[in-house]
Parts: C-alpha cells; sequence; structure tokens
C-alpha cells in the first residue's frame, strides 16, 4: 500500500515532493519495522516443531541457518536490483540520471516490491503455525516428555501436529533409544 503513495508522487511531481517523500518514508519505515517484528516473532517457535519430530533442541541450528538465508537472500537481491539498474541506464554517482534510469528505478521498486509482497502474503496466509496451534503443539510435547502415550493423542493435537510437521503422528516422537535400553 505504501508503494502507491509513492507512484503517485512520481507520476504528478508536487512542489512539496521532499516533504512528502520523509512523511511516506516515515510511515514505511514504522511498517517495516512491524513486519520485521513479526517475523522475528515466529521464529523461535519453529524449533518446537523440529523438537516433536526428532526429540532434539537445536534452536542454534535454527538461528544459523535463519541468519545465512537472511543474508544470503539481501546479497542475491542487492545484486539482482543492481544489475536491472545498470540495464536501465542508471550511471552510479552521477548528479542526473536519465528519464529511462529514472522509470527503471520507479518500476523496480513498484513492481519488485509488489511481487515481493505478494509471494510474501501467500506464504504467510498458508503458514499454520500460530499461537493456538504452537501452544497445542508445546502442551503435546509436555505431555509426551511426561511418559505420555502416543496412542492417547486427542484428534484435535493430532491433527495439529500432523499440520505443521508434514508426518503422520506415528513418525513423530522416535523412541528414546536411551529410555528403550533402560526398559530392557
Amino acid at each position: 500500500m505504501i508503494l502507491i503513495p509513492f507512484y503517485v508522487i512520481y507520476l504528478t511531481q508536487p512542489s512539496s515532493m521532499i516533504v512528502l517523500l520523509y512523511i511516506i518514508a516515515g510511515i514505511y519505515q514504522v511498517g517495516r519495522s512491524i513486519l520485521e517484528f513479526t517475523l522475528w516473532n515466529v521464529f523461535p517457535f519453529i524449533p518446537d516443531i523440529d523438537e516433536i519430530v526428532t526429540r532434539q533442541r537445536r534452536e542454534g541450528l535454527f538461528a544459523a541457518v535463519m541468519t545465512f538465508a537472511r543474508k544470503s537472500s539481501v546479497a542475491i537481491a542487492t545484486m539482482a536490483v543492481g544489475l536491472l539498474l545498470e540495464f536501465g541506464g542508471f550511471v552510479e554517482g552521477s548528479t542526473t540520471q536519465t528519464p529511462e534510469a529514472i522509470h527503471t528505478i520507479v518500476y523496480t521498486l513498484v513492481i519488485g516490491t509488489s511481487l515481493l509482497l505478494v509471494i510474501s502474503m501467500c506464504i504467510a496466509f498458508t503458514f499454520k503455525l500460530n499461537k493456538k496451534t504452537h501452544e497445542i503443539l508445546v502442551d503435546e510435547i509436555d505431555r509426551l516428555k511426561n511418559n505420555g502415550s502416543k496412542a492417547d493423542v486427542n484428534p484435535k493435537t493430532k491433527e495439529v501436529v500432523e499440520s505443521l510437521t508434514g508426518y503422520a503422528y506415528e513418525n513423530v516422537w522416535p523412541e528414546d533409544p536411551i529410555e528403550k535400553e533402560n526398559a530392557s
């Protein structure tokens, strides 16, 4: 939504363009901060899904993969935008740019960002991990840790675990080899 005011300013060229750009950019930064907070708020719950599948706690591994993915995607995006701008006639260090270069900047911002926003919204709306499903998952992990039987799972919990993990409930929370050895 914030792209629309940027595009309108580009099309109308108002006399107070700089002031309007600062206002819109400020609103954009607040929205971006909230967006990034939301992503990092969900991230700590993902190792719980791994735990019910593997019986292992691997938060460090998930943090490393997430950081690698974030930094790699930023590097790839920066390179792609640089190539687009170069193709569009952008001249680094120039005080003025050609109309083609300016159009390339505007359309890269508007179309590129809109496309990425649509992709992220599709992922967000299909992401099944939320406060309610996470609570059900953690309760089930706690029940199983306290020697609860997998045979006693309630149908809603089973459905949530299968939905979050992608595995049949019977294939999660594998037997602990140490417990198995002590029982013999």
